[in-house]
């Protein structure tokens, strides 16, 4: 019995030291699966940036800059925004030259950071470099027509980089142009090897502790079979049942081992798969998502806060919010179809698509519209994304915003939760050339917009019943004046206790963004100026609140009183008897004391012709009755807080 003992233990050490032999080579090659992936979505990541800077520059321009020699304010422009775009994505390099095949090219201008990594000049119009880093993809971007990247290199002066092109093409198909991308890699490599040191340590020091408890298991195990033998020889020889107490004990637990083997093999199995999801989804999602909060701590006209919950398997839900200049603020919440890998790296390259077309200025419909046609290209797996996306205008609270097949997102008004009114659009990614309508709201003080993604509505507890949108609205009223990270938790909680510890199995993806009361500051002063006393009466009514308001019924006094207050805007209708309201606006701009103060027409005079001369002679904006009463408002506030910041 002790020889087989010590044979056992010999078969239990030899198989943990084959156990460690081939976990170590696995972990080694899941290490270099990721760092597959990591290499595939940067190369994603520089063609859809070359392919964007290739669609922004205009070819005609191009042209015609380089036969002058001589820049002008589009070539400004558009080095302001490669620069902008070499910051925003962490590139190395960014440039635009002459498409040709000589062994030098032509610079037309590249993108240069703020704090530049090596000491070398910044690169100016009709420059010429060696072509020797960019030959193979330039060339073939310029052969083939279409953009292209390069594996990782490794450069002396450079580092680690994913070099790629695309073509810029004229109205004839010729390209004339090429921009060229250098992307680091260095970062997201470095972070692969410590993971995969790590790994090895940890599936070491794991083994190490399994070998000495497997061989302390094996002592206790023949322990028990020793014990066990003498009992049967005791029956066999002497023909008792009459057992020890340490007899008994063995004999239970030795008939028990079936149901524990089983146990233990469920468990290996299910911490397995908790390895395997942690090492590919955690950098491919949690990554790319803002997660620095408060955002934005020097704007206090609102305040944001989002957070995702990643499920046991990969999704591809994700948000985004960034600043596009200094007066408008983009928000964003998607939800990828399918699961693994295919989801996290279409969720990457939408990710890129939106930001990227909306830093460059495009209107929100044209940005939808880009991105849909982007991401239908070879998307064999047929995959797609919804997707809302919201553009706030700081100053005005005005917000422009468009679905793409996304749930409808919740707005608190006038004390409680209701539905955002909106057009929906098909998804991203499902059908090329789909149109896209934007929605568009003002929104007041207190007003709190929640996103979500479906996974929040779609929450199932153990007997397969959903969370629904009906349980939300209902949940949310009942945190109506929280801060908007305080109802993300809310709803978090809130969800969890429904599901009382099922299974996730889908990604909770949830954005809240809260306008801010304003400080208490003295009102603005508008000059109405209307001979009929109803429409001064309606337009004092809908202005009294947020302005204090003067009126008037006829030109000359509206110009004694625009010299006496300066008033901060005026609306002025035309059709007047004695002086009508186009000599009322030469008058007030011939004055230097009244020239600057806004003037908006609000009159029954509709035609074109109409509203051309006003607009000629100095108008800032022209209302034709009838009007809606938001649209006078909206307008007012915006042509006030265009004042303001030319002041």
């Amino acid at each position: 019995m002790l020889n087989n003992m010590s044979l056992v233990r010999k078969v239990t050490i030899y198989v943990i030291a084959a156990i460690l032999i081939c976990a170590i080579p696995l972990v080694i090659f899941a290490a270099y699966l990721e760092r597959l992936l990591i290499i595939e979505e940067r190369k994603t990541n520089t063609s859809a940036i070359g392919t964007t800077v290739a669609a922004a520059l205009d070819p005609e321009e191009f042209k015609a800059i380089m036969e002058s020699r001589e820049t002008n304010e589009y070539y400004y422009w558009f080095s302001e925004f490669l620069d902008s775009v070499l910051a925003n994505n962490n590139l190395a390099y960014l440039l635009v030259v002459c498409a040709n095949y000589d062994t030098h090219f032509t610079y037309f201008a590249e993108g240069y950071p703020a704090q530049p990594r090596y000491d070398e000049p910044r690169l100016v119009l009709g420059d010429r470099e060696s072509i020797e880093y960019y030959a193979d993809e330039m060339f073939q971007s310029i052969a083939t027509g279409e953009p292209t990247t390069t594996g990782v290199v490794e450069w002396e002066d450079f580092g680690v980089l994913i070099s790629g092109a695309a073509p810029v093409k004229d109205k004839y198909g010729e390209v004339v142009a090429v921009v060229v991308v250098d992307y680091h890699v260095e970062d997201a490599l470095l972070a692969s090897r410590i993971f995969t040191f790590s790994m090895i340590g940890i599936t070491v020091v794991i083994i190490a502790i399994l070998s000495i408890v497997s061989i302390k298991i094996s002592k206790n195990t023949f322990i028990h079979l020793r014990h066990m033998a003498n009992a049967m020889t005791l029956i066999r020889e002497e023909g008792t049942l009459t057992l020890s107490n340490e007899q008994e004990k063995s004999m239970s637990i030795c008939s028990g081992w079936g149901s524990e083997i089983g146990d233990c093999a469920k468990a290996v199995e299910q911490m397995l798969e908790h390895f395997n999801n942690l090492a590919i989804a955690a950098k491919i999602q949690a990554s790319m998502l803002p997660n620095v909060f408060p955002a934005f701590p020097d704007r206090h006209e609102f305040d944001i806060y989002a957070q995702m919950t990643p499920a046991k398997e990969v999704g591809g839900d994700f948000y985004d919010f960034f600043m596009i200049n200094k007066y408008k603020l983009a928000i964003v919440i998607a939800d990828v179809s399918g699961k693994g890998i295919p989801a996290a790296l279409f969720m990457a390259n939408s990710k890129t698509q939106l930001k990227n077309a909306t830093l460059h200025g495009y209107p929100l419909n044209e940005v939808f519209e880009m991105a849909n046609n982007t991401l239908c290209e070879n998307n064999d797996e047929c995959m797609f994304v919804t997707v809302f996306m919201g553009i706030l205008d700081i100053p005005t609270r005005h917000l422009t915003y468009i679905s793409a097949g996304h749930d409808t997102p919740l707005l608190k008004r006038n004390g409680s939760y209701e539905w955002l009114p909106l057009v929906p659009g098909k998804m991203l990614g499902f059908m090329e050339g789909e149109k896209y309508v934007e929605n568009e709201i003002i929104l007041n003080e207190e007003d709190v917009l929640f996103l979500y993604t479906d996974g929040v509505t779609e929450a199932e507890n153990h007997e397969e019943t959903i969370y629904t949108e009906e349980r939300l609205i209902s949940d949310i009223n009942q945190c109506k004046e929280s801060s908007p990270k305080e109802i993300l938790a809310y709803i978090q909680n809130s969800i969890e206790k429904f599901t009382g510890g099922a299974e996730q199995s889908d990604d909770i993806t949830m954005l809240a963004i809260k306008i801010q009361k304003g400080k208490e500051t003295k009102k603005k002063t508008i000059l109405l100026v209307d001979d009929d006393a109803q429409n001064l009466q309606t337009l004092d009514y809908i202005l009294h609140d947020e302005y204090d308001t003067i009126s008037v019924t006829n030109g000359s006094e509206a110009i004694q009183l625009a010299n006496e207050h300066i008033p901060d805007l005026i609306l002025l209708d035309i059709v007047m008897p004695e002086m009508d309201g186009f000599q009322v606006l030469k008058a007030l701009k011939d004055n230097d004391k009244t020239r600057h103060i806004p003037i908006i027409f609000v009159t029954g005079l509709g035609e074109v012709e109409d509203e051309t001369k006003g607009l000629s002679l100095g108008a800032s904006d022209y209302i034709a009755k009838p009007f809606d009463n938001e649209i006078v408002k909206f307008r007012v506030r915006n042509q006030i807080n265009i004042s303001e910041q030319n002041n």
